[in-house]
């Protein structure tokens, strides 16, 4: 499961937000090594911010992305259970890190842990897209339809521009045999822009199967 596009829409507006001027030279210095691929390099200027500002959420969030890329998962999920420490930590950037911690226990097999922290998000925020895109995706894997109907109806419904809750919808109901209900859905998943090509061509080819 990958962050979705809304996630990283809020998540692009948070760091400038949260960033304080300690530390903040360290962390771009990190940044632009990060980018370079000196990954080792990246984690010393970080840890540099780190030691003038232990509360910076995009610093936390990098050292993360690091970890995670390096095979370090455990050190990558320390590093976001560091930011759900902050004291009066944002809601918004709470529920955004425990989603990813989320994601990142169920790449490496721990699903009831994971959808803890999935649940937990939508204590904060029962809006909140991701994590209930999650719970949804790990009950159709699960072998649950009704729930992953009810999480995918949910977010279809709130964010009726997001094509992949209408695309998941869709397959749902395709496997409850809801045939006409799904082909409405994957004509809206096909008005909305953000849909890949590969969904995109799944859509069209299921609508043209079943004689739109």
């Amino acid at each position: 499961m990958r962050t979705t596009i809304a996630a990283l829409a809020l998540l692009a507006l948070l760091p400038a937000s949260c960033k304080a001027t300690p530390g903040l030279a360290e962390y771009e210095e990190a940044k632009t090594l990060f980018q370079e691929g000196k990954l080792d390099e990246s984690i010393e200027a970080a840890q540099r911010s780190l030691d003038e500002n232990p509360y910076a959420f995009p610093t936390r969030w990098l050292l993360a992305t690091i970890y995670e890329r390096q095979g370090q998962w455990r050190d990558a999920v320390d590093e976001l259970q560091q930011i759900l420490a902050v004291p009066e930590v944002d809601p918004r950037i709470a529920v955004i890190a425990g989603n990813r911690i989320g994601e990142i226990l169920v790449r490496n097999g721990h699903r009831e842990q994971a959808k803890r922290f999935f649940e937990t998000c939508l204590e904060h925020d029962e809006g909140f897209l991701p994590a209930r895109m999650n719970l949804g995706v790990m009950a159709f894997e699960e072998g649950d339809p009704d729930v992953a109907l009810y999480h995918f109806d949910r977010v279809a419904k709130a964010y009726p521009e997001i094509g992949q809750a209408h695309l998941y919808l869709a397959n749902v109901l395709v496997f409850l045999d809801r045939r006409e209900e799904a082909r409405e859905q994957f004509r809206l998943a096909l008005d909305c822009e953000d849909l890949t090509p590969e969904h995109r061509k799944k859509a069209e080819e299921f609508l043209a199967g079943s004689g739109q």
